[in-house]
């Protein structure tokens, strides 16, 4: 009798041990409090700075339009100065002699102040014969429009500390990787 020939088993690989995952999800939760740290601190940024200078400019609209068509009518140009207040003393710019606005007229003041220190700012026009108010400005932030003239505090503005956006960006690039990673291991 013939013996049966032994047929040939297909070699089959050994089943993948189950592999951990729970330690790159554990891994997760740090990268995710990084980034959202990082991004806490670079979108919680106070509003503040140091204010060296006032520009005024006209109203854009409708108003600014027709305060600019006023003053070409007139003969002269207005002798423009301003005068605003922080604690403990009132300033006065110097006048700026026959000062058309243009795109804007600048003040840079002896000093820095805070910027919510400045609360209002007036506009006035140097006279001979008395000085008219041409407007007066209730500051809120770095810029205010008053009824025919705008207000742009210039200055240093507050930021965000340098590493904030980065160690957000560093945060959010780990928690991706780490999801890619878990969802590649289940599906291979």
């Amino acid at each position: 009798m013939s013996e049966p020939t032994p047929t040939a088993t297909p070699t089959q690989t050994p089943p993948r041990r189950a592999a951990s995952y729970i330690w790159r999800l554990l891994l997760l939760l740090p990268a995710a409090a990084v980034a959202g740290f990082g991004w806490m601190k670079y979108s919680d940024v106070p509003v503040g700075g140091t204010v060296n200078a006032i520009k005024l400019t006209v109203k854009p609209g409708p108003v600014g339009q027709a305060r600019e068509a006023f003053d070409s009518v007139k003969p002269s140009t207005p002798d423009l100065y301003l005068k605003f207040s922080v604690p403990g003393r009132d300033i006065e710019t110097p006048v700026k002699d026959d000062q058309p606005i243009g795109n804007g007229v600048v003040w840079y003041l002896d000093g820095q102040f805070n910027l919510t220190d400045i609360k209002r700012v007036e506009v006035w026009d140097d006279d001979t014969f008395g000085d008219k108010q041409l407007d007066n400005i209730t500051m809120n932030g770095w810029f205010t429009d008053g009824q025919t003239f705008r207000i742009e505090l210039l200055g240093e503005r507050v930021r965000a500390p340098e590493w904030a956006l980065p160690t957000a960006a560093a945060g959010a690039t780990l928690c991706a990787v780490i999801l890619l990673r878990f969802v590649w291991d289940q599906v291979v």
